[in-house]
């Protein structure tokens, strides 16, 4: 078959789901959360600073790895349509995030937290748990001039960043820093940030998860300060020293993490800079050469958790399985960095390159909801989703000052439907929030 092509008057687009995308947005009222938080804008003729936010938050949403990408989006008519305005030069977006200071990050990460938790509660409703997931992750880079720019533990050459997520996978927390920063730094300011946006303990349990770069008595206070119940890895110059006192081994359903069977005991972590005692568990499996090994305690391998949760509250089993699921955090850093190729960072400046970081933060969160959007019960990321509901075929009319995106049949039953459900979501989070400080606005 001989495939020939020709010329059209009619505007044409691929990204049609973006309107799925600005439904969404809308009931946040982010325009107004953000008032006073972004740069301020140069000139009253130019784009608004919300409107380069909101370019580059659907730029990520759109697929675009880079601020290039950004600019090219302006050719398609679906994209300027969900913007609501014009596209810029990469260069002022450049301009625009370079305009951001401390203080601002600081403020945008808070805004970051609200939005999440809003999202969270339209699409997962009245859950009875805040779990939140904490871990850092490098960035390497190949340039030199960039701010921040260090040889990190594993000799790369990199930015850092840390960032939070809840059990669902909602973003609260970004921050970009130098590569030579030390894990751990920064994680009592995020957790004392994120508990005091969260309902309060009554309501909704609290829970940290985190690994042995975590382990140390600031985080361990600042999750007593919150009301959180916490679970970290606990590093082995930490437990060494306890292993004596354990006693109590016994057999264990848990496998050691390389599928070994193991054993499980446990006992008590006391310090003078502590406000607690704090429970170890630990598991331990034979080594290979065992047979050869004088000291008993050579003998195993071992790995330990340290806890505030009682063992009435949890077995030593079920905390370690509690634990267990902070791995899907992982997952989520691998999305930002696949999905939204925040493996590279735009600018020379490190506190430009924070506010892209919360940029993408923010994009994430919205991809996220719409992945419970379209499929409450098993959730995808973002690739799928721009494959199933953003790379929409779509014909953009404008008409008296509207806009109507005019989709093939089965498609715009499939977009009736999403605006449906996210109408029904948005509402019954209102309901539910009744009597309480209210994170959303219908609009």
């Amino acid at each position: 078959m001989i495939i020939q092509t020709e010329t059209t008057d009619k505007s044409l687009s691929a990204l049609g789901g973006l309107v799925v995308a600005k439904k969404a947005l809308g009931h946040l009222d982010l325009e107004t959360k953000l008032a006073g938080l972004l740069p301020a804008q140069q000139s009253a003729r130019r784009t608004t600073s919300y409107g380069k936010f909101n370019a580059l938050l659907f730029g990520f949403i759109a697929g675009a790895q880079c601020l290039d990408d950004v600019e090219r989006l302006g050719a398609d008519p679906a994209f300027l349509a969900a913007i609501g305005g014009k596209v810029n030069a990469a260069q002022t977006y450049g301009d625009f995030l370079r305009g951001f200071d401390e203080k601002s990050c600081r403020e945008l990460n808070d805004a970051l937290i609200d939005t999440a938790m809003a999202l969270r509660a339209a699409s997962r409703g009245n859950v009875k748990e805040l779990v939140v997931d904490i871990d850092s992750t490098s960035h390497i880079q190949h340039g030199e001039k960039m701010e921040g720019l260090a040889y990190n533990y594993k000799n790369d050459w990199c930015l850092d960043s840390i960032e939070a997520f809840d059990q669902f996978g909602f973003q609260l927390w970004s921050n970009v820093r130098p590569g030579n920063t030390a894990t751990h730094v920064g994680a009592p300011e995020i957790i004392g940030a994120i508990f005091r946006k969260a309902p309060p303990v009554r309501s909704m349990k609290r829970f940290v998860r985190a690994d042995s770069g975590y382990c140390n008595w600031d985080v361990f206070n600042a999750c007593a300060d919150a009301d959180a119940k916490f679970t970290i890895t606990m590093r082995a110059n930490m437990f060494g020293p306890l292993l004596a006192d354990i006693d109590n081994w016994k057999r264990s359903k848990v496998k050691f993490y390389d599928g070994r069977d193991a054993e499980m005991g446990q006992t008590l972590y006391r310090s003078a800079i502590g406000r607690q005692v704090l429970r170890v568990v630990v598991i331990r499996a034979l080594k290979a050469d065992a047979g050869a090994r004088i000291m008993n305690v050579d003998r195993y391998d071992h790995y330990a958790w340290v806890t505030n949760i009682g063992e009435h509250e949890l077995s030593g089993e079920k905390v370690i399985a509690f634990y267990r699921g902070r791995g899907n955090a992982e997952n989520f850093i691998r999305e930002l960095k696949n999905g939204f190729d925040l493996r590279h960072f735009p600018c020379q400046s490190l506190l430009a390159n924070k506010a892209y970081g919360l940029i993408a933060a923010f994009a994430h969160n919205l991809m996220r909801f719409l992945a419970f959007i379209e499929n409450p019960k098993k959730s995808h990321f973002s690739k799928l989703i721009r494959w199933k509901m953003i790379g929409l075929p779509v014909q953009v009319v404008k008409h008296a000052r509207q806009v109507i995106f005019r989709f093939m049949e089965h498609h715009h039953q499939e977009v009736r439907n999403w605006f449906m459900r996210i109408n029904i979501m948005f509402t019954a989070s209102l309901q539910a929030t009744d009597g309480r400080p209210r994170l959303l606005t219908t609009s």
